[in-house]
């Protein structure tokens, strides 16, 4: 707890990381700056639980949108610090994120090609909350919701953190849990997932073998 003159220079210099994020073209500043905003970032994730809702959707529009919307260089040496603040934020503030459930969906259901190694796990982290605050405030949208996400968590399957992999099969289970809750049949998801036996590239295809595997286990258990 603070004063509130100094939450407000706090929450400026907040603000300022998102105002200015591609300011600084010259590589020695950049990095320099990058540094400091990653500090401010860490200080965000620490007092998300004392804003008001107008500076949540504020910190979320100026900040988290467009790091993880931008794949230049810039914003992708933020993008962990970022996920980690939005994953603060639903870990928080859970019912004040629930009106930019739709935007913070389409972050994360797109992208990841874009997504820093070292971001992927709270990426994956952030995917899981957003499906359960699916759950709890739009439990009509849920199987929209989970057929919107299930490719990217697909793509999990099959990454180089084993935290990751592990945190997919999670929330692979939790879909199926959640679309069967929801009146869907247990092969509902299953067909879903078996689309990507028609991908391009290997790692795809690798990637819905394990999911079906899981799923089968599953329905079958």
């Amino acid at each position: 707890v603070c004063a509130p003159a100094v939450m407000q220079t706090i929450l400026n210099g907040i603000l300022d990381v998102g105002a200015n994020i591609s300011t600084v073209t010259d590589d020695g500043p950049t990095l320099q700056l990058t540094s400091q905003r990653r500090v401010v970032l860490d200080i965000a994730c620490a007092i998300v639980s004392q804003l008001s809702t107008e500076h949540l959707t504020t910190v979320f529009e100026t900040i988290v949108e467009p790091v993880l919307s931008d794949p230049s260089p810039t914003s992708r040496l933020l993008q962990k610090k970022a996920y980690k603040l939005l994953y603060a934020m639903f870990e928080n503030r859970i019912k004040d994120m629930y009106p930019l459930f739709g935007r913070v969906m389409g972050l994360l259901a797109v992208g990841q090609q874009h997504v820093t190694v070292s971001g992927l796990k709270m990426r994956i982290r952030c995917v899981n909350w957003a499906l359960d605050a699916c759950k709890m405030y739009y439990p009509d949208s849920i199987v929209p919701a989970i057929k919107s996400a299930v490719g990217e968590v697909v793509l999990f399957a099959r990454e180089r953190s084993s935290g990751a992999r592990d945190m997919a099969m999670e929330v692979i289970e939790k879909m199926q849990r959640y679309m069967t809750s929801a009146g869907c049949s247990h092969s509902t998801l299953l067909h879903i997932v078996l689309a990507g036996l028609s991908g391009k590239t290997g790692m795809l295809v690798s990637c819905t073998v394990v999911c079906l595997a899981k799923l089968v286990y599953m329905s079958y258990e």
